[in-house]
C-alpha cells in the first residue's frame, strides 16, 4: 500500500489461495485410577505441535492477513501457529468420606499447568511498506543501525533530507535490553522468527467440595461450592495468566527510516512485555454456591 508506483486507484486488494503449509499433531498419554476405597485420581500429559501459514486471527480477509508477523507480506510461510500449547500437564483428585451416614461429603481438586502462549517480536511502525504494523523485527549487530530516542523530526526535501544523528545513549540502552533477552542476544544480524517464542507458564488448580444431603422421595439433593483458581485465592501471584497482547506479539522499537543504507530505530524504553489477561475474570479467583438435584 505504501510502497513507490503503486496503483493508487486500488486500496486493499486481497488474492486468496488455499495452502497446503502447515500441520498439526497432539499426543496424549495418562494414568487414572478408579473409585476404589473412596478415592480416585487421574494424570494426564498433552504434547501439541503445530504450523500454520496464517493462523486466520480475525473475521475478516483484511485483519486476518494484517495481524500476521511476517516479513514479506505475501509468501506462504509455515511458522509454529498461535494456538499451540506444547506441553499440557492435567490432573484429578477426590477423595469420598461419609461424615454423616448416607451423606457422603467429596473433595475434588482440578489441575491445569501449560506452556504460554507463542509470541513475536515486532517492529512498532511499517518496515516493509505494506500499510499494517505487523513485521518481524530485525535485531541488529552493533554498527548496523541508527538510533534516536524521542522528538519530532520536521520533514525535509529532496535536494535536503533530515538527517539523523546517531545518539549513543539510545544505542545503549537498545543493546542493553537485547542483551538481556538470550532469543534476540543469540540473532543479532537476523530477523526475529513468527512465534518463535513462549510466554510464562501456567498453573491454575479449581476445587469442588460436595455435600450430599438424606434422599426425599427417591430425590437425591446435594449442596457444592466450586472455587476456580484457587491458588489466586491464596496469593494473588498465582493463577495468572501473562501473555503478549493480541496479535501476539512484543514490539520491540520504531522503525523511522532508512539512512544510508542502514534502519534507522526510535527506541524509548524496553518493551513491557506481557499483559495480564483478565478481561472476563481469566487470571482472578471465582467462586460459587449451588444446589444439585438428582432424579
Amino acid at each position: 500500500r505504501n510502497r513507490q508506483n503503486q496503483n493508487r486507484a486500488f486500496g486493499n486488494v486481497l488474492l486468496l489461495r488455499n495452502t497446503t503449509k502447515g500441520y498439526s499433531e497432539v499426543l496424549t498419554v495418562g494414568v487414572t485410577r478408579p473409585m476404589i476405597d473412596n478415592w480416585t485420581a487421574s494424570l494426564a500429559y498433552t504434547f501439541s505441535d503445530g504450523e500454520d501459514s496464517n493462523p486466520g486471527a480475525s473475521s475478516t480477509s483484511f485483519s486476518s492477513w494484517s495481524n500476521r508477523l511476517v516479513l514479506d507480506p505475501n509468501d506462504d510461510v509455515a511458522s509454529r501457529s498461535n494456538y499451540i500449547f506444547r506441553d499440557r500437564i492435567t490432573g484429578n483428585m477426590s477423595i469420598r468420606h461419609e461424615f454423616f451416614d448416607g451423606a457422603p461429603t467429596t473433595f475434588s481438586a482440578f489441575y491445569e499447568g501449560r506452556s504460554g502462549r507463542p509470541f513475536s517480536y515486532g517492529f512498532i511502525g511499517d518496515a516493509n511498506g505494506d500499510g499494517a504494523t505487523n513485521d518481524l523485527f530485525y535485531i541488529p549487530k552493533p554498527g548496523e543501525a541508527i538510533f534516536r530516542g524521542a522528538g519530532v523530526l520536521l520533514p525535509g526535501t529532496a535536494a535536503n533530507p533530515v538527517r539523523v544523528v546517531n545518539d549513543p545513549v539510545v544505542e545503549a540502552a537498545f543493546f542493553n535490553y537485547i542483551n538481556s533477552v538470550e532469543y534476540l542476544r543469540t540473532r543479532q544480524g537476523q530477523n526475529a522468527e513468527r512465534n518463535a517464542k513462549v510466554a510464562p507458564w501456567l498453573s491454575q488448580i479449581d476445587i469442588r467440595i460436595s455435600q450430599d444431603l438424606p434422599m426425599v422421595f427417591k430425590v437425591q439433593p446435594q449442596i457444592y461450592l466450586d472455587i476456580s483458581n484457587f491458588g489466586n485465592l491464596i496469593n494473588k501471584k498465582y493463577g495468572n495468566i501473562d501473555e503478549a497482547s493480541f496479535p501476539y506479539n512484543v514490539n520491540v522499537a520504531r522503525f523511522a527510516g532508512v539512512q544510508d543504507g542502514k534502519y534507522v530505530y526510535q527506541f524509548l524504553a524496553p518493551p513491557a512485555g506481557f499483559t495480564r489477561k483478565d478481561v472476563k475474570g481469566e487470571s482472578r479467583w471465582a467462586a460459587q454456591i449451588g444446589v444439585k438435584f438428582s432424579f
